[in-house]
């Protein structure tokens, strides 16, 4: 929201529900994400543009809302991002940033994460899409963060393994941020 309150950018969470004729499996459903642009016309918001896949953008706020978002977003990268061939160091990494529920949650998928990509023979990337701010106080935060993981074979080829939203909890700790979880939203 504009500091005149006439303009404002909201991101939006969906889940396309798709069926008929024309979709050769049947039903289908897809994760999406819009950002929307509202402008304020006498006493309504009207949408001013719709665009999928898109960042809203942080609100304006301080260096510690900044560095709060930067945190969500890099554990969740972290969070869906490793290589069979760094695997501990990539699960150090991640787990850096995690406090409480997160740490334990990291620590107990980890040998089946590891396992799976054996298995799979693949190592596994995580991109975000777009993040913005839902609550915020002092000393905590929770963010919308839309992701792509995505798993890389060993032949190079890419699939797109999760379109995933998540609202990602950050608690200050000191002079930092940690993320304490990362829930699936939808």
């Amino acid at each position: 929201m504009t500091g005149a309150g006439n303009r404002a950018k909201v991101l939006i969470f969906a889940r396309l529900h798709q069926s008929g004729d024309d979709i050769a499996a049947g039903d289908r459903s897809v994760v999406i994400t819009l950002c929307l642009t509202l402008v304020k016309h006498g006493d309504q918001y009207l949408i001013a543009r719709m665009v999928a896949d898109a960042d809203a953008g942080l609100p304006p706020g301080t260096t510690g809302l900044r560095a709060a978002a930067e945190a969500a977003r890099a554990e969740v990268v972290d969070y869906l991002s490793y290589r069979r061939s760094a695997f501990t160091a990539d699960l150090a990494r991640a787990k850096a940033r995690a406090t409480g529920a997160l740490l334990r949650q990291l620590t107990t998928q980890a040998p089946k994460t590891l396992a799976r990509m054996k298995a799979g023979k693949y190592d596994l990337r995580g991109s975000v899409v777009a993040i913005a701010a839902r609550q915020v106080s002092d000393d905590s935060a929770v963010f919308l963060v839309a992701a792509t993981g995505t798993r890389v074979a060993d032949d190079g080829t890419s699939s797109r393994d999760t379109d995933g939203h998540y609202a990602v909890t950050v608690q200050r700790s000191g002079h930092s941020w940690q993320v304490s979880s990362i829930t699936p939203v939808g």
